[in-house]
């Protein structure tokens, strides 16, 4: 149920428009769609299995799931333009407006129509929504900055930033409710990225049948929310779908499936992930023996704070992070890794802006001949190089890198898996200390660094 360009944008005929939001209709009673029997033998003559995917399980997510929401915080009343259904047509109303916080740093405002009477009666609507968007994957919020919510017995909707709610059609989708928010979201943030992707186009065409017949009627705007919603079914919520649906789905669109693979979502908080802390006896700083050697000259390993930058002499630190990631399971597929440091201080100058970008390497195991911490660490060749970047900007204190996938082959299943943290330039020679200072494995257990994996069990 994608949603046009605002009006303001660019005029499109009514008629148009009526046709473009049109979407996945559920009964005219106040009942969810019907569960549908996996055919399995259809898609071999090129018939898609489904007539909606947001209505094959109403389990794929549930009210049980947890939610990344914290809070949404009353801002007051400001004019917004929001699409509403039972206007067919963009409105402008004096809405309640609320700021929703969730804990992967991301926010939206909820934009409330002031036909619900009250701020009390608003803030109830924005909770309830807020959580429930809270639970899709990051990948699906990435791109919502806004939630729409009216009134009426209307189709939901995804675009424009946005996703479009009538509360009175929430008790019809029923137990539907967070696949179909599922679904609007996934245009609001795949759409524009992969709709007319060339390998999403070849996936379409070597697959040669669709998921839904909904996908096939509109193969350039529902293609990628309606097989999205069962790739995430099949890769995470295997265990909640039948083994009929399980295998209809990966007989029908494999190369689809594969496409969706290939991007590496983030599935926070919906996949299954596993949190390793740094080792304190492990980690620490290795400090350049030269300002132009390239080789470790002293280490620290006991500090309670890491520094990567440079000092007075011009010498180069860099830091060292040791995990244990040997309790992912043997078959595990990695789909998103996030590194996550706790910013203590900065000495001198701010490093982000003298030396450059913060570079995450990689190493299978560790860096030198042994576990410890060694002054070899610092020059020691990585598995990979530069696979992930410390964004400056911290949330709650926390400075995050999201690990390029050509990282994941070398997370070691079986033990120990070591990073190496650097600035782009060795030093800015200006004969004055500037590092960020970061904690340790040393430091007390919350301000540990953090290696968060992601993955499925085939």
């Amino acid at each position: 149920m994608k949603q046009t360009k605002p009006i303001s944008h660019y005029l499109i005929p009514l008629a148009l428009v009526f046709l473009l939001l049109s979407g996945i209709t559920a009964p005219d009673t106040a009942q969810a769609a019907p569960r549908q029997s996996p055919p399995g033998s259809t898609a071999f003559l090129g018939i898609p299995p489904y007539s909606g995917t947001a209505f094959i399980d109403p389990d794929i997510t549930t009210p049980a799931d947890p939610s990344t929401f914290i809070s949404v915080t009353y801002t007051g009343r400001g004019d917004r333009t929001m699409y509403d259904r039972r206007e067919v047509d963009w409105v402008t109303v004096n809405a309640y407006l609320f700021n929703a916080k969730y804990k992967d740093g991301l926010e939206i405002e909820v934009q409330i129509n002031p036909e619900f009477g009250s701020v009390a009666a608003a803030t109830t609507e924005a909770e309830t929504y807020g959580w429930l968007v809270g639970q899709l994957p990051a990948a699906l919020r990435r791109d919502v900055t806004m939630l729409w919510i009216h009134k009426g017995d209307e189709d939901f909707g995804g675009g424009n930033n946005s996703i479009l709610i009538h509360t009175d059609r929430a008790a019809v989708y029923g137990d539907d409710l967070e696949e179909i928010l599922i679904h609007e979201a996934a245009h609001t943030s795949l759409d524009a990225d992969h709709a007319a992707a060339g390998g999403w186009i070849t996936a379409q065409t070597v697959d040669d049948v669709f998921i839904s017949t909904y996908a096939e009627s509109n193969p350039t705007t529902e293609d990628v929310a309606e097989s999205f919603l069962t790739w995430l079914a099949v890769r995470f919520k295997s265990d909640r779908i039948s083994v009929a649906t399980y295998d209809t789905i990966t007989s029908t669109i494999p190369n689809r499936l594969a496409y969706f693979d290939s991007i590496y979502p983030d599935m926070y908080p919906l996949a299954p992930s596993l949190t390793h802390k740094s080792i304190g006896k492990f980690d620490g700083w290795v400090l350049e023996s030269g300002e132009n050697s390239g080789k470790g000259g002293s280490k620290n390993n006991l500090a309670g704070k890491i520094k990567v930058g440079d000092n007075a002499a011009n010498k180069q630190f860099r830091g060292i992070l040791a995990f244990n990631t040997g309790k992912l399971p043997d078959t595990a597929v990695v789909t998103f890794v996030t590194l996550k440091i706790k910013k203590a201080k900065i000495v001198g100058s701010d490093p982000f802006t003298s030396h450059g970008s913060l570079w995450v390497d990689i190493r299978n195991k560790f860096f030198g001949s042994l576990p410890a911490l060694q002054t070899g660490d610092f020059q020691a060749n990585p598995n990979a190089a530069a696979v992930g970047e410390v964004d400056p900007t911290p949330f709650a204190g926390w400075l995050t890198a999201k690990l390029d996938p050509s990282a994941y082959p070398f997370i070691n299943k079986t033990g120990s898996t070591q990073f190496r943290l650097r600035f782009d330039l060795d030093d800015d020679n200006d004969n004055i200390a500037d590092y960020l200072m970061f904690f340790s494995g040393n430091a007390l257990k919350k301000l540990r660094p953090k290696l968060i994996i992601q993955y499925y069990i085939p």
